[in-house]
């Protein structure tokens, strides 16, 4: 599993914030693994469609991308099980639960799960919108309880994301329900110079595709994995020079301080990103993961 975890949001000394650097760059600059990309079924990109840019919001251009990408594909999500069974859905992480309203339109139930106080995150309870207050390791059984398990830049901050998935799996054989899906969105190897010392780690696509071959063996489960990649270079220029350079220097970002400018900004680097279509490198990457457990073997 992960061994000697450095986590970026804690209080790190120099020689720790020195290692964490190390290793993302030498993440960053990894080959990609054609075996493991064998296992991915369809990888494409998802682009600014309708997005108005004159809405001078000050959302990085990452989260105006996920906020867009959620919109699609939770109508999509819930086609995927049968219309006559409840369903339900799980976040980790979940903040303020901003995704509730999304799920609970659909016919979904809600629930949230986070390790801050509810009334901090400002989360809003209802009739179809839950809060569990738990860390993520144990949470596991909760999650296995729901048909639907997402997140958004949260599996970065868990120490240790490979025994989290591994607990779900294990706790997913003893659930009733047979169908699973999951759709997370996490920070790709370019997001490094965005966020900079950000959570624990970044991900490539190899590093999701085994995080789900080590915690779902192909005994108990089938697999299907496919990828969305959010964001290139236009956008990532954008967030680096409007929000990342500000940072840097401890300065008042260009963001608030031009805020014009900074929408003309996106607008030219979504467009950009589209004219390029899948040509790499990409900010964030959406990982949705199809989920069947097999029958139990009898051995004769």
């Amino acid at each position: 599993m992960d061994k000697n975890v450095i986590n970026y949001d804690r209080p790190l000394s120099r020689l720790e914030k020195l290692v964490w650097w190390k290793n993302s760059i030498i993440r960053f600059f990894r080959l990609p693994s054609f075996t493991k990309r064998k296992l991915v079924n369809k990888i494409d990109r998802f682009c600014y469609e309708s997005y108005d840019f004159s809405r001078l919001r000050p959302e990085t251009p990452s989260r105006m991308l996920c906020n867009e990408l959620w919109i699609k594909e939770i109508p999509t999500l819930v086609a995927k099980f049968n219309s006559n069974s409840d369903i339900s859905c799980v976040e980790v992480g979940c903040g303020s639960g901003r995704l509730a309203p999304l799920f609970n339109a659909e016919g979904l139930s809600y629930t949230g799960i986070d390790i801050q106080d509810p009334e901090c995150l400002g989360f809003q309870t209802s009739e179809t919108s839950s809060f569990i207050r738990s860390g993520y390791l144990e949470s596991s059984k909760i999650i296995a309880d729901h048909d639907i398990f997402v997140s958004q830049s949260a599996l970065e901050h868990f120490d240790f994301d490979k025994r989290f998935f591994t607990k779900i799996a294990e706790d997913r054989l003893s659930s009733p329900k047979t169908q699973f899906y999951d759709l997370h969105l996490v920070p790709a190897r370019l997001s490094l110079f965005n966020y900079l010392g950000h959570g624990v780690r970044q991900y490539s696509i190899e590093d999701v595709v085994n995080l789900y071959m080590v915690s779902y063996p192909p005994k108990n489960y089938g697999i299907s994995i496919n990828f969305t990649k959010l964001g290139g270079i236009g956008l990532f220029l954008s967030h680096f020079v409007f929000i990342t350079l500000g940072n840097i220097f401890r300065l008042r970002e260009l963001r608030h301080s031009k805020p014009a400018a900074y929408a003309y900004a996106n607008l030219v680097g979504a467009k950009l990103d589209a004219y390029l279509g899948r040509i790499p490198p990409c900010v964030f990457l959406a990982c949705k993961v199809s989920i069947i457990k097999l029958p139990k073997r009898t051995d004769r």
